[in-house]
């Protein structure tokens, strides 16, 4: 009896994890508000992707600072309309004219298919808060000072495997992305770097593959094609992720009562990462 209880509580727990995950986040719940619209010009599209990128990353520096949650990307972007038109109605008209307008041009253009993807105007189905946080980290990591990425996006196509790949290097350090195994390893002295695998990726990202790599100052890549492969890397390294923790899930849930408490949690976090800290234990909890 008692074995029947614990598999009806997890069944039952199934179904409301599918039902949280069809719901999704506040952000995955405003994606509706993209439907409509006539679209906007495709140059003036490129001067908003790099203005909003900005602005975002700058709302992230400050909420990171004083402890508030990030926004998901379309609560940030209802509000940073509302700011630049005023009225909400306009803003909305003048958000679901750019979304039309990332749509109409989505397979032709990589840099607005990128944008359609973090801000879930493409492939809503898939829509992911991280999505925004790791290439957002991308370009802090490329272009230094948040505060230039409206000029410095606007201007740059490309950028060098040198850049790349130490960007690439800070997405997989940061909290928003889920490590796996092949993507990073230490170095001689205890420092992370990635793994001959990654590199390689990185190599094939370059036009002409690893034969027309001279070296890592010079060789160049498309900027929105790494981008690209960042956003297909990390949720690979979710799924992986994911299929981990369901596999660990039993091992740890000591008294089988299908819930980890925190001591069983820890115990999990711990024998995945044994360098993880307290607070990020207390944090992912």
């Amino acid at each position: 009896r008692a074995r029947t209880d614990r598999e009806e509580r997890r069944r039952l727990e199934r179904e409301a994890a599918e039902r949280e995950r069809r719901m999704g986040s506040n952000g995955k719940r405003m994606l509706g508000m993209y439907d409509g619209g006539k679209p906007t010009a495709t140059k003036t599209i490129s001067a908003q992707i790099a203005a909003i990128y900005e602005a975002k990353a700058v709302g992230d520096a400050k909420n990171d600072k004083s402890g508030k949650e990030r926004e998901d990307v379309p609560v940030f972007l209802t509000n940073y309309f509302i700011r630049q038109f005023g009225l909400k109605s306009l803003a909305v008209k003048n958000l679901q004219n750019l979304a039309a307008g990332i749509r109409a041009e989505k397979e032709a253009n990589q840099r607005f298919r990128v944008f359609g993807k973090l801000t879930g105007m493409v492939d809503k189905d898939n829509y992911d808060d991280n999505y925004c946080n790791v290439v957002l980290q991308a370009l802090s990591s490329l272009i230094g000072d948040i505060k230039q990425i409206k000029e410095r996006y606007s201007e740059t196509t490309n950028c060098t495997l040198q850049q790349a790949a130490f960007g690439t290097l800070e997405v997989f350090k940061s909290k928003y992305y889920f490590t796996d195994q092949d993507d990073l390893v230490e170095n001689g002295e205890g420092e992370l770097q990635l793994t001959d695998k990654v590199k390689m990726e990185l190599i094939n990202l370059v036009p002409g593959g690893a034969a027309a790599v001279t070296d890592l100052e010079t060789t160049e890549l498309r900027l929105d094609n790494w981008l690209e492969w960042l956003l297909k890397t990390y949720h690979e390294s979710k799924v992986n992720a994911s299929n981990v923790f369901s596999s660990l899930y039993d091992r740890f849930d000591k008294n089988h009562d299908a819930v980890l408490d925190l001591a069983e949690f820890s115990e999990l976090l711990l024998a995945a990462h044994p360098a993880i800290d307290e607070t990020t234990n207390m944090e992912m909890y």
